[in-house]
């Protein structure tokens, strides 16, 4: 796929699918770094979506991990993480560096799902605020009971958290 097409989205998702579904549970860590992997190949441009395949891999981590939740563990922490931080850091600056009419609103969505799981509530309000009007219910609905209204609770906190900041830095 590489060779034909260097760099295409929709192929390097079908490949995370692929890997993340196939086997056992052990399957979900292979994803995780085949999404690094591919996210850093040197042809891949920081402009590129695929700078955001890792965060998709982190909520199949995630969903795998999920019954600590209810086992009174702590898995949103996984965003927190040295190794989730520096996932989240090229799909920023894909953001930032990629034309706004080529952002898909499902891959902004997983970009301000993890800043504001991370607790970057003021960049990740910068994102909240180029998805608009429109959203996507994943990754919201993977991650919480009820998606939707985690969605604009995250929204309505990293718009506040932005304000704060502008308020108190003048």
């Amino acid at each position: 796929m590489w060779r034909i097409d260097p760099g295409n989205r929709e192929a390097a998702h079908r490949m995370l699918g692929a890997i993340a579904a196939s086997g056992a549970g052990g399957r979900v860590l292979d994803a995780q770094m085949f999404a690094r992997w591919i996210a850093s190949f040197p042809e891949i441009g920081p402009a590129s979506p695929v700078k955001v395949l890792p965060l998709y891999a982190l909520v199949r981590l995630w969903e795998q991990n999920s019954h600590v939740a209810s086992a009174g563990g702590l898995p949103h922490l996984l965003w927190t993480t040295d190794a989730a931080l520096a996932d989240i850091q090229p799909a920023w600056a894909w953001f930032r560096r990629a034309e706004p009419a080529t952002r898909l609103v499902l891959d902004l969505s997983h970009l301000a799902h993890a800043l504001w799981a991370a607790h970057r509530l003021d960049i990740a309000a910068d994102v909240f605020e180029a998805i608009g009007a429109y959203g996507a219910t994943r990754p919201w609905e993977q991650v919480a009971d009820d998606g939707v209204a985690k969605l604009v609770q995250a929204r309505a906190q990293s718009m506040l958290a932005r304000h704060q900041i502008r308020t108190t830095t003048g």
